[in-house]
C-alpha cells in the first residue's frame, strides 16, 4: 500500500517533495524503508542520501519503479506493473521479453564457492495482446462482450 501511495501521489502532486493526505511520496517511501525486519532489527538508517537526491517527478519515479521490484519479487505482480507502466506504443518490447533464471554451480567445496550464471533462459514471452483474455464461459455469458485484442481464437 505504500508504495501504491508513493507512486500515486508522485504523479499527483508532479514533486516527491510536496504532501498528498499529510504524507509526501518521499516521507511514504521512506517510512517503507526504516521499518522492522523479520529478525527485529531496524531497516536502513533514517538518513538516505539517494532518496534525498531524487527531486523530480521522473526520477522518483524510477526510484518507486525500482523498489517496486525489489519488494514484490515474488509476489507474482511485476508483469502488471509493467503492463500498466507501458504505453500503447512499447508494450511488446517491455513485456515481450524472455524470462531468465540464475543457474549456480558448486566449484569448490573447500572453501565452498560457487559460480553464478545469469542468462539462463527459462521462457521465451509472447503475449498477443498487453491485456489478458476475458474468460471464455463470460463471453458465452453475456452476448455483446468482445473479446480484448489480440485473443480471439482463446477459449
Amino acid at each position: 500500500m505504500v508504495l501504491t501511495f508513493a507512486e500515486a501521489a508522485n504523479h499527483v502532486t508532479k514533486n516527491p517533495n510536496v504532501a498528498l493526505y499529510g504524507m509526501t511520496p518521499k516521507a511514504a517511501i521512506k517510512l517503507l524503508r526504516v521499518r522492522k525486519t523479520y529478525d527485529n532489527t531496524n531497516g536502513l538508517s533514517a538518513t538516505d542520501p539517494y532518496l534525498d537526491a531524487q527531486t523530480t517527478e521522473a526520477a522518483f519515479d524510477a526510484l518507486v519503479r525500482n523498489e517496486r521490484r525489489i519488494e514484490t519479487v515474488l509476489e507474482g505482480t511485476r508483469f502488471y506493473d509493467l503492463r500498466r507502466w507501458t504505453t500503447d506504443a512499447d508494450w511488446e518490447s517491455v513485456i515481450n521479453k524472455p524470462v531468465h533464471r540464475v543457474f549456480i554451480t558448486k566449484t569448490s567445496a573447500s572453501p565452498l564457492t560457487f559460480s553464478y550464471r545469469f542468462d539462463e533462459p527459462v521462457e521465451d514471452r509472447a503475449f498477443p495482446s498487453p491485456y489478458n483474455p476475458i474468460p471464455y464461459n463470460e463471453i458465452l455469458r453475456m452476448s455483446k462482450l468482445v473479446q480484448n485484442e489480440g485473443w480471439s481464437s482463446w477459449n
